[in-house]
């Protein structure tokens, strides 16, 4: 696995997170 795969799974995980907090 490359770490570009890490870096948008990581991404992607924020962005989760961030939706699941109340959006930006």
């Amino acid at each position: 696995m490359t770490w570009k795969s890490e870096v948008r799974k990581f991404g992607v995980v924020v962005a989760l997170i961030a939706l699941a907090a109340g959006g930006w």
